[in-house]
């Protein structure tokens, strides 16, 4: 990590956390009395300093997103990516693999995969560059030639709620078979503004029918504004039947002489986001502000939200491996969560009016029945809490059995706390995990170990 922007070297680490590297130190180095049965180590008890900071940093950052919760994030990774290899460093050299050893395969490959991103050239938070990343899938998330053309760019940008590109769009349908015409609508999202403009709204969606089937969406804002935001989601399906989805972003640029260019973000050199952090299950449906879509495309809304749903749960490619980032929001768990941890999120006056209230909420808290890995995806660590929270308070999730709409701020409490709950007897869902030793893999189904 030397020689990286914002990252310590083993001496600042000396320096910021003594007490903490003496306590690895110790763990990781202490000689083992009975070298024939060594006791198995207690890794909730050597991993702790060092989990609880993590998760700490990791909920506060998801929790209430700003610079300042995204900076101490940062710092947080970096420092005990520093500490994990100062210590791996002064290991003895017993021939016997050390406590630390023995726990730490977790936390290093979670360290390693939420430190990606923190990383020069790997904006898209990828183990491999952002360079290589679409060396190799541009191909798939690049923007078909017909809506890269100036016609249709002009069209697309212009302060008229995109009934100008949409005529162009029902031009090309005209052309086009039944099975390749494109489908299309505008709204006007409910949280999420464009990567280069947080309060542009407006969006065009064009799914274009292939394989790659391609959904390319238009940024629009304010009239007058230029908002340069195109992005692809890209779903092949290869021989077998297996999804795979690429990202890319790409900008529009606004010429003195009144034309518009189009090119990738990234070889404009203005980096990359990191989309899989959003897009856990691939492809998302979309659930626009209430009466933005047009009356007449309802209907197409509907129609790409269930192909939304069947793309759902798709492989990345071999680019990102899902479970290093650990198991899920709603990990299943074999024993149902007590009256005291429902005491810590759930409001005292819903509590003593509704005493079934805990029995509601511990079955509605079982979000990787779905949202697993090899299904929709598990909704590991970092997830984004606008979208999760105005999901479930809108009642979309979960999806049966939804708690009435006054318990649903409970809800969603109580899942960030059973997630991101550090205390030592009863840890929460990624405290759990990344104190267990074994290998960094997900555990099936998304279940605490």
């Amino acid at each position: 990590m030397a020689g990286l922007p914002g990252t310590p070297d083993s001496a600042q680490v000396l320096k910021l956390c003594p007490p903490l590297l003496s306590l690895l130190l110790w763990h990781a180095c202490a000689p083992v009395e009975n070298a024939e049965a060594p006791p198995a180590p207690d890794c909730a008890k050597v991993m702790q300093p060092v989990v609880d900071e993590l998760v700490d940093a990791a909920h506060a950052r998801d929790r209430m997103p700003s610079t300042e919760t995204g900076d101490a994030w940062k710092a947080a990774v970096l420092r005990l990516k520093a500490l994990v290899a100062d210590v791996g460093s002064r290991r003895t050299q017993t021939g016997e693999p050390s406590e630390f050893d023995q726990c730490v395969p977790r936390l290093a490959a979670f360290l390693d995969v939420s430190g990606q991103v923190f990383v020069e050239g790997h904006g898209l938070g990828m183990p491999v560059t952002d360079a290589e990343y679409f060396a190799s899938t541009s191909v798939m998330s690049s923007v078909p030639t017909v809506f890269a053309s100036p016609e249709f760019l002009e069209a697309a940008s212009r302060d008229d709620g995109f009934e100008s590109a949409k005529v162009l769009l029902r031009t090309l349908n005209e052309r086009l078979p039944d099975e390749g015409k494109v489908l299309f609508f505008s709204f006007r999202s409910q949280h999420l503004g464009t990567p280069d403009n947080g309060g542009a709204m407006a969006r065009l969606l064009v799914v274009v029918p292939g394989n790659p089937e391609r959904w390319v969406q238009f940024g629009s804002g304010r009239p007058g504004e230029k908002v340069r935001n195109v992005s692809v989601v890209a779903v092949q399906t290869d021989s077998a039947g297996k999804k795979n989805t690429y990202f890319q972003d790409h900008y529009r640029t606004f010429q003195d002489d009144g034309s518009i260019t189009l090119a990738s973000r990234h070889d404009l050199g203005e980096g990359s986001a990191p989309c899989i952090h959003c897009h856990k299950s691939g492809v998302l449906p979309i659930f626009p502000e209430p009466g933005s879509v047009p009356s007449a495309e309802e209907a197409v809304l509907a129609q790409v939200n269930g192909r939304a749903v069947a793309s759902m749960g798709s492989a990345f490619g071999g680019y990102w491996n899902p479970g290093a980032s650990g198991p899920g929001l709603g990990a299943a768990r074999v024993v149902r969560r007590d009256d005291a941890f429902f005491g810590r999120c759930v409001p005292p006056e819903l509590l003593a009016a509704r005493p079934d209230i805990t029995t509601r909420l511990d079955s509605a808290m079982r979000c990787a029945g779905c949202h697993a890995e090899g299904a929709l995806g598990a909704l590991n660590h970092p997830f984004n809490t606008t979208l999760l929270r105005s999901y479930i308070l809108s009642g979309r999730m979960p999806p049966v059995d939804a708690p009435p709409a006054d318990e649903r701020q409970a809800l969603y409490q109580c899942l960030l706390l059973d997630f991101f709950d550090v205390q030592p007897d009863a840890p929460g869902v990624l405290k759990a995990w990344l104190s267990s030793k074994g290998p960094s893999q997900q555990d099936p189904q998304g279940a605490n170990p």
